[in-house]
């Protein structure tokens, strides 16, 4: 005997949202370009103003358009806002008790496969980038001898993540570089909400930086990976340390 599966109730906002979302997915709506009027939209459709509302918040929200005011006033296709994602992501993640133990073991397990790749697909120019990244911070570091402060310290830090969302680009896999950045945006929210200016912290980071530059030059594949385990551990290492006295 046929078992007919029960048909998922869909909203026309939800119709409307998702048609739109595809336009603008395939290119067919360009990003910068300014959509038709509610009106309109509502006319192409055959909605409702009411639904066409409803669908174009639900799309604000993705990030997927915008509404401006003024003479040139409208609704605009953004494309997609990562920002937007990512604060989903991470308040769901806060909700689970997400910590830098579970965001330790994730680059554990992604970066040193990453740097073994960027090391086969690396370019000059990323090569350049990588290292204008290491000069920055030991010119910046040195600059302040003993003493970082927190303006500086921070600045080193977000230059110190850059490193490896440099090398994640380096890969030219764009899926691996998205899971990356994402990742990196946790460890910089809690450095931020765990550190305090340390010179010899941000020395040891930078130390290893170097080392994995030298591998990714040299094409040590094995050695890029293992200075990539030893500086993922240090970082969770002095987090977790942070944690427990704080």
């Amino acid at each position: 005997m046929i078992k007919f599966q029960t048909l998922k109730y869909r909203r026309l906002s939800e119709l409307v949202e998702e048609s739109i979302r595809d336009l603008i997915l395939s290119g067919q709506l360009e990003v910068g370009k300014k959509m038709p009027t509610e009106l309109e939209i509502s006319r192409q459709f055959g909605v409702s103003l009411v639904t066409v509302r409803e669908a174009l918040r639900g799309l604000e929200a993705l990030g997927f358009v915008e509404r401006r005011r003024g003479r040139r006033g409208g609704i605009y296709v953004t494309g997609t806002k990562p920002d937007v994602a990512k604060s989903a992501i991470h308040f769901f993640l806060t909700s689970k008790k997400f910590s830098p133990v579970h965001l330790n073991q994730v680059r554990v397990i992604i970066e040193p496969t990453m740097v073994a790749l960027a090391a086969k697909n690396i370019t000059e120019d990323e090569f350049k980038r990588l290292e204008d990244n290491v000069n920055y911070c030991k010119t910046r570091i040195g600059t302040k001898r003993s003493r970082l402060s927190h303006r500086d310290f921070f600045d080193i830090e977000d230059r110190h993540t850059e490193f490896h969302r440099l090398i994640a680009e380096a890969t030219h896999n764009p899926l691996l570089s998205l899971i990356v950045d994402y990742t990196l945006d946790f460890l910089t929210s809690y450095e931020k909400a765990n550190l305090t200016p340390d010179i010899e912290y941000s020395l040891s980071t930078l130390k290893s930086h170097q080392e994995i530059l030298e591998d990714l030059r040299t094409g040590n594949i094995e050695a890029a990976s293992q200075h990539v385990l030893k500086d993922i551990r240090l970082v969770g290492d002095y987090l977790a340390s942070r944690e427990k006295t704080d």
